[in-house]
């Protein structure tokens, strides 16, 4: 994490990328992880966040949340405050913190790409050996999809209102009240987000205890997108020829990366060999990242 301006005595050519943020070691005899505190704001107002150490230890669950995103291309970059000192960090990290911050209170977060030092190797391998323990103790998992974009927000009210309990004499299923072309087509696109390929994702999501999706200032919780899709495999062949255009959309619509890991989820499945074959097309930096991604659930 390059610093663009700072205190006096960490000031530097901001031409100068080499020059990192000055992290205090953690203690890993007390199991201690960092957690951002991401202040409240308004539209208008900077980012601004202060690190913490806590100690993770024996911990059933502690109080943060943990953010599951994708890093994103590495240009361009924006900046924001941390312990006062500005950053740039990657553009889909910081729309995330922009879009969930709150308004009149703080939210405490373990942010992978900020609360680890990315430079120190030792640190950094020791606290990606334990992010699934970081995940699983998190009081939610914040998952970000990405800013507002291809009528999400359609898409992302049509299955908040698909899933919201109605008088039995309403209710009779999605068959009902089906999505309209001009309603599908945002959900498969929604679908069809870089997030859902990411190999990252699938232990981050696995271990969460409670999930919330984000995208742009939407939010709908996991459980509603799973029982959407319990829903839409319910219905019968003719209505699915009704609400689709092609048989294209039909198909994505119930089987895609999005559909794959809700059903391992709730399946809790845990098998290696079918992980690996079920992710093995997932995206990743580091090739041995499939393994490592997948071994510790």
């Amino acid at each position: 994490m390059s610093i663009v301006h700072g205190p006096r005595d960490l000031a530097k050519d901001p031409e100068d990328t080499a020059f990192t943020f000055p992290y205090q070691p953690l203690d890993a005899s007390k199991s201690e992880i960092r957690i951002i505190n991401l202040k409240p704001g308004t539209a208008s107002s900077p980012l601004q966040c202060t690190l913490q150490h806590v100690t993770n230890a024996n911990k059933s669950r502690a109080l943060y949340k943990a953010l599951s995103y994708t890093w994103g291309a590495p240009e361009p970059t924006k900046i924001l405050l941390l312990d006062g000192i500005q950053i740039q960090v990657r553009e889909n990290l910081w729309q995330a913190l922009y879009h969930i911050r709150q308004q009149n209170s703080t939210l405490q977060l373990w942010v992978d790409a900020l609360c680890i030092n990315q430079e120190d190797i030792p640190e950094r391998n020791e606290q990606v050996s334990r992010m699934g323990t970081l995940y699983n103790q998190a009081e939610e998992v914040i998952v970000w999809l990405g800013p507002e974009k291809d009528g999400s927000d359609v898409a992302i009210s049509f299955i908040r209102h698909s899933v919201t309990p109605r008088p039995r004499a309403l209710a009779s299923g999605l068959s009902s009240d089906l999505p309209s072309s001009i309603e599908l087509r945002p959900i498969v696109d929604l679908l069809s987000r870089e997030y859902w390929r990411r190999v990252w994702i699938v232990q981050e999501v696995f271990r969460a205890r409670k999930i919330m999706i984000y995208c742009g200032h939407e939010k709908l919780p996991w459980k509603d997108l799973a029982k959407f899709f319990r829903q839409v495999r319910r219905l019968p062949d003719n209505n699915a020829q009704q609400i689709a255009t092609s048989s294209e959309e039909i198909t994505t619509l119930s089987h895609n990366a999005a559909t794959t890991i809700i059903d391992h989820r709730t399946a809790r499945l845990q098998n290696l060999e079918t992980l690996l074959m079920s992710y093995g097309g997932s995206f990743c930096c580091d090739p041995r990242d499939k393994v490592y991604a997948l071994v510790g659930l």
